[in-house]
């Protein structure tokens, strides 16, 4: 049956969520298993507990700072069911959310996100990116039921740098150029109504990061608390997780993602300390050169270059020799979604050459 799945079941975007934590998963459960990374805890753990307590609500907490892995899935499937908690609950980033969401529903209990950072879509999204231990990509999974609650408190968002921000823009704003630019059809009349809501949905989304998303970036340094700040962090994780939900995963040309997931398998000493989100920017640079638009490629390098991400292979120490252009063309064939005529296998030839040399300032961001 071919369903859709939006994303949460609720969304909760407010000043002092996290102090209404403890309510909110008792909906779903009457203990809980917390699992979040060093820092996310550590910024968390003091409010969550004043929470629960009020609550009443009986409560376990792991700390995981490692990757989203078969091996660490069964891993933390045991630790559940051995501590009888019937509701996980994700505290952090990306890799935890898509930690818990596989583990959710592999075990077939409720699972609340609290994610600490907007660098991803992924406390929304109703799917997996697995790694193995070491950090490579191994899969995506699909989840047949939505995360029951999403909690994302102003003040905790306050606390994460501005690159974990700026990744998230770049991510959301990937959306768009991925599903739109090869794929006029996508606005045609036999397209289903579902595809053509994401396109213009992403679409809206573009705008709303491209309007708002420097000033955003800029205030959460200054560290004030502003409407663009809570517009971005809203789009980021919310937005953007409603219209991966409404592609399904189908009908994009997602050179982005598979452009950071095929150096995540292949090159992964050089990606490594890369976010998500800027993995996928250089992606898009890609993106825009096979799909002919080679004109909007200035623009979004130069969006990239004021965010201080990398942009081009050499930003991240990896020459193009012929081995290398070698790996990476024959890894980015084997996604599903590409075309495989002689006009796109050139094009995606040019789109690795255009990232190979140009070498950026890059000095990080704070």
């Amino acid at each position: 049956m071919d369903s859709y799945r939006f994303g949460a079941g609720r969304y909760i975007q407010e000043e002092n969520a996290l102090d209404y934590c403890g309510e909110e998963i008792k909906r779903y459960g009457c203990k809980a298993y917390v699992i979040g990374g060093n820092t996310a805890i550590n910024v968390t753990e003091k409010r969550m507990r004043e929470s629960f307590t009020k609550s009443e609500l009986e409560y376990c907490i792991e700390k995981f700072s490692g990757y989203p892995s078969i091996q660490k899935i069964e891993e933390l499937k045991n630790s559940v069911k051995e501590t009888s908690c019937d509701v996980i609950v994700g505290v952090g980033g990306g890799r935890i959310m898509d930690l818990v969401k596989a583990t959710a529903f592999e075990l077939g209990v409720p699972i609340v996100a609290i994610p600490t950072q907007a660098a991803t879509c992924a406390a929304y999204s109703p799917l997996s990116v697995l790694y193995t231990p070491e950090g490579h990509s191994d899969k995506y999974i699909h989840f047949e039921y939505e995360v029951n609650a999403i909690i994302v408190d102003d003040k905790v968002m306050l606390t994460q740098t501005p690159r974990l921000l700026a990744a998230g823009i770049l991510d959301g704003m990937a959306k768009y150029i991925e599903i739109a630019t090869l794929h006029p059809q996508v606005l045609d009349e036999n397209t289903p109504i579902a595809q053509n809501s994401a396109f213009y949905m992403a679409k809206y989304t573009y705008d709303i990061l491209k309007q708002k998303g420097e000033k955003a970036v800029a205030n959460l340094k200054a560290g004030i608390w502003t409407k663009d700040l809570h517009d971005i962090i809203y789009v980021n994780i919310a937005l953007t997780g409603i219209v991966s939900a409404l592609m399904q995963g189908k009908g994009q040309t997602a050179l982005g993602h598979a452009f950071n997931n095929a150096l995540h398998r292949d090159f992964l000493e050089y990606i490594k300390k890369w976010l998500h989100g800027e993995g996928v920017a250089l992606g898009l640079l890609a993106q825009l050169v096979y799909n002919e638009k080679e004109d909007q490629v200035e623009e979004l390098k130069q969006l990239m270059t004021k965010f201080h991400m990398p942009c081009s292979l050499a930003d991240i120490g990896l020459s193009i020799n012929d081995e290398n252009f070698d790996k990476l063309y024959q890894r980015l064939c084997t996604f599903p979604f590409m075309t495989h005529d002689r006009k796109h296998e050139e094009l995606l030839k040019e789109a690795i050459n255009s990232l190979g040399g140009w070498k950026n300032d890059i000095k990080g961001n704070e």
